[in-house]
């Protein structure tokens, strides 16, 4: 079963409501109608909310039983039977104090009363604002606390199908409940339904998604990158680049010259440029909203201070400090003692930057090995990182996860002035990639 990670649509309000099209009341009595097919064949499903969407509906389900695509030609059956009945959509209008009740007794969204209350039905009579009337709709002996609208009968439930069955928590948060989203469609007859699922088989023959893999152009793979995001293969950042150069032309020929920005950038920049609020907003990512807690505070200053420090700046002092301490630390002291006294001599401004360096050189140590394995990089060049890798990875844990990306080339040179290998016998980290012999 697939994760339907798409946010829950928000409570519509009665003024919304009373503007639904008909397609959209047809939609909406269709999954009251799948709800009691459910019911007929699994006594025990408890409800939460059954909305229409764009391209048709859904029901969100907490049942024992797994429901599959197996399972829809019987839920169909049942759904003809219940609209072959034609039972009135009957709207009942109660007090909060009723509607709690009839949680509390199981009565909602069941075909009667049950031994267990209609737990998500509780939630959903907390949350009505207090100034709205309540009301459930009817149809036969189903009855679902619902504000509507629905059409007259379930006889003017058009032409249906069930799609397809996802997994989504509860009010789409996941620290609650996990439940079943069972999905249909529903159109006024059968000649709308066929030609909307002629549609999708066309969109699916055109999808350029499928067909830039098959022709060899790029290929989606989200163990790597995000959804959408393509990985372009050599005859399509080709075809890319001419598309850019040609841009590029018709751009310069018509006065404009161009700029650059970051890829990620504060609020007020669209506001500037003119892409918010108005021209650009709804093909744009999401804002981000960062947590103004003491562990993203001490982050972004790790961050900040990172990207301030250069290694090459330090790498001169470090060098001097290694060579006074080997002047004054005799072999029978041992590492130990070396390795005391080169940390207590490090400013707190040159011990952040060793850290950081050593954070970022477990990572090149790490890349550099599997080149080597894939015989990419020659022994020598891999031999000075297999030593290191140990107190590598000890300060790494001490950088407080800065992540800062720097040129390999500057890790090496880092590790072989600072004498790291006696400082990790000296640590003793459990951790270690045996020398390359």
């Amino acid at each position: 079963m697939e994760a339907d990670n798409s946010q829950q649509p928000e409570r519509k309000s009665l003024d919304d409501r009373a503007r639904m099209t008909e397609l959209e009341r047809i939609r909406h009595s269709c999954a009251h109608v799948m709800a009691t097919a459910i019911l007929r064949l699994w006594p025990d499903a408890q409800f939460a909310a059954g909305p229409p969407v764009e391209n048709g509906f859904y029901y969100d389900v907490e049942l024992g039983h797994r429901i599959s695509p197996e399972d829809f030609p019987k839920i169909e059956a049942e759904m003809k039977k219940e609209i072959k009945a034609n039972h009135v959509f009957e709207k009942i209008v109660v007090t909060r104090e009723q509607a709690w009740e009839d949680a509390t007794k199981g009565r909602l969204a069941a075909l009667g009363e049950r031994s267990i209350p209609s737990k998500f039905k509780l939630d959903i009579v907390q949350n009505i604002p207090r100034d709205e009337p309540i009301s459930y709709y009817q149809n036969g002996d189903f009855i679902d606390l619902c504000a509507g609208p629905h059409v007259m009968r379930t006889g003017n439930v058009g032409a249906f199908k069930l799609t397809h069955v996802a997994s989504a928590y509860y009010k789409g948060d996941e620290r609650n409940p996990q439940l079943q989203r069972i999905y249909g469609t529903a159109f006024k007859n059968k000649t709308e339904m066929e030609a909307y699922f002629n549609m999708l088989e066309e969109a699916k023959r055109r999808d350029h998604r499928k067909i830039g893999q098959e022709m060899g152009l790029f290929v989606l793979d989200t163990e790597y990158v995000g959804p959408g995001l393509p990985l372009w293969l050599p005859k399509g950042a080709a075809i890319a680049e001419e598309l850019e150069k040609l841009a590029k032309e018709f751009e310069f020929a018509a006065g404009y010259v161009r700029v650059k920005t970051p890829h990620i950038a504060k609020e007020k920049l669209y506001l500037t440029s003119g892409h918010l609020p108005v021209l650009y907003k709804e093909s744009m990512f999401p804002p981000m909203e960062l947590r103004e807690d003491a562990v993203q505070d001490q982050f972004w200053a790790a961050m900040d201070a990172a990207r301030e420090a250069d290694m090459r700046l330090h790498r001169e002092s470090w060098k001097n400090i290694v060579r006074e301490i080997e002047k004054t630390t005799s072999r029978e002291e041992g590492i130990p003692t070396f390795t005391a006294r080169f940390l207590e001599r490090l400013s707190p401004e040159q011990r952040e930057a060793f850290e950081l360096g050593a954070s970022i050189a477990a990572r090149g140590i790490r890349h550099l090995l599997s080149l080597r394995a894939e015989r990419r990089v020659a022994r020598p060049l891999a031999r000075p990182f297999a030593q290191h890798e140990r107190c590598a990875h000890l300060l790494h844990a001490r950088a407080v996860r800065r992540r800062v990306q720097r040129r390999e080339r500057d890790v090496p040179e880092i590790f072989q002035d600072l004498r790291h290998r006696e400082i990790r016998d000296a640590l003793q980290h459990p951790r270690s990639v045996a020398p390359d012999r």
